[in-house]
């Protein structure tokens, strides 16, 4: 905006400009379209590439079908240690594939499909077994308690005597 036009605006006006012209660098969403279309293109000519060196659609299908098996799971291991001192490796939010350790400094480039090795696929996720086995501790624990109270036996309960209509016949 001209520095003229600023001159002519109030102090909200001025803060929400400031607040426009700093968010003004994040990404549209036209250069994220650009950037899958970009994506496509080169999937698409590495699958011409594969093809060429004997790859089929059945073996790329079976890929695929273990691919989008993999990317529901959630029992991979994604806590790396770093090599120096042997603390967490962080990702790094600007740069693609980075991770660093803030203590030592150690930065590593990684594969993001590297932590679903040693999935089993033919294997329940842990977290599924376990939310199984702790829905069924719930349910027995349930019911256990209600068998408890089942068992126990009741008094009638006799609403005279929480009123105290006794006490008062007496006193007339």
């Amino acid at each position: 905006m001209a520095d003229k036009n600023l001159m002519n605006l109030s102090k909200e006006e001025l803060k929400a400009q400031k607040i426009i012209d700093e968010f003004s660098d994040d990404i549209t969403v036209e250069e994220i379209k650009h950037d899958v279309d970009e994506l496509k293109v080169l999937v698409h000519g590495m699958w011409m590439l594969m093809k060429e060196k004997g790859i089929d659609y059945s073996e790329l299908d079976a890929k695929l079908d273990i691919a989008a098996k993999l990317a529901t799971r959630t029992d991979y291991a994604d806590d790396i240690k770093c090599p120096s001192c042997g603390r967490g490796l962080q990702t790094m939010e600007k740069y693609v594939f980075k991770k660093m350790c803030y203590y030592c400094g150690y930065e590593k480039t990684q594969n993001p499909f590297q932590k679903y090795d040693g999935i089993d696929l033919n294997k329940a996720p842990e977290s599924e077994e376990d939310e199984a086995a702790k829905a069924q501790q719930e349910t027995d624990a349930e019911y256990a308690a209600a068998q408890e109270v089942l068992n126990t036996t009741f008094e009638p309960y006799d609403v005279t005597k929480d009123l105290n209509f006794d006490e008062q016949e007496n006193e007339e």
